[in-house]
């Protein structure tokens, strides 16, 4: 906390019972979505496999990536759009 006051950046709290998931989040499971959705899979080796090839896909800095755009979310829901937030 003392590090990110330093930094003077703002936090963004998450009612703790809240059914979204953060914006660190979203970035790993919207992707993780478009790799499983509409398949199935038989076994729990199976998903183990997708999983572990899902994360060995990732490029280097993927999830840097991700959080270095959450300020630019934050502006688009919390700012520009009065808390209505939306994603492509």
């Amino acid at each position: 906390m003392v590090k990110l006051k330093e930094l003077e950046f703002d936090l963004l709290h998450c009612p703790t019972n809240s059914s979204d998931i953060s914006s660190a989040e979203y970035h790993l499971f919207h992707n993780l979505e478009n790799v499983l959705i509409g398949k199935q899979y038989n076994s729990h080796n199976a998903v183990k496999l997708v999983f572990q090839e899902f994360f060995d896909s990732r490029p280097t800095g993927f999830c840097t990536t991700g959080l270095n755009n959450l300020s630019i979310k934050w502006q688009k829901c919390i700012i520009d759009n009065q808390g209505t937030c939306f994603d492509n």
